[in-house]
């Protein structure tokens, strides 16, 4: 029924069962079925509170499709949608974050900057401190006081835990 309900065209049909969806997901985690239906909204739904909520719940299925799906909606028209794409792949410690986070913060938006930043550091690897260093160094953070202040925060906290201390020198 719920399958159903999501592919209404009537808005309050189709987030109502968004949210049943995402309700039973704390419970228990979703499946690879589930993954799919949320799939189909994150790209083709036309609300931007279904795609939001989508890129939520894709962010909890640690799958190949999920990473894939997500990185695809790092481009989304929305800005809500793009950073809930950045927090769930920041969750799933995608390593694809490495390779986007530039295209992130060329975005002049600063709740989609940090949510990149933030999501790097929960990545809490070696590589994701050594592209927090370069992004530290780059001129234009320097100039975001908000942004820098919180590189420098993160970054102090992952060159702790990693066992290359050379990236700090």
């Amino acid at each position: 029924v719920l399958i159903h309900a999501v592919g209404s065209p009537q808005e309050n049909i189709k987030r109502y069962a968004v949210r049943v969806l995402h309700s039973i997901t704390k419970w228990r985690p979703p499946t690879l079925k589930g993954s799919l239906i949320f799939y189909g909204l994150l790209i083709k739904d036309e609300f931007e509170n279904n795609r939001v909520d989508a890129a939520h719940i894709l962010g909890k299925i640690d799958h190949p499709h999920s990473h894939i799906i997500l990185t695809e909606a790092l481009m989304d028209e929305s800005i809500a949608v793009r950073i809930e794409a950045v927090n769930a792949l920041g969750n799933l410690k995608s390593e694809s974050l490495i390779v986007e986070i530039d295209t992130i913060l060329s975005i002049e938006n600063p709740d989609l900057q940090l949510a990149g930043i933030k999501a790097l550091v929960r990545l809490g690897n070696e590589d994701a401190a050594a592209k927090l260093l370069s992004i530290f160094q780059v001129d234009s953070i320097k100039n975001t006081p908000h942004i820098f202040t919180q590189v420098k925060h993160f970054l102090q906290h992952i060159v702790s835990v990693c066992s290359d201390k050379s990236l700090v020198e």
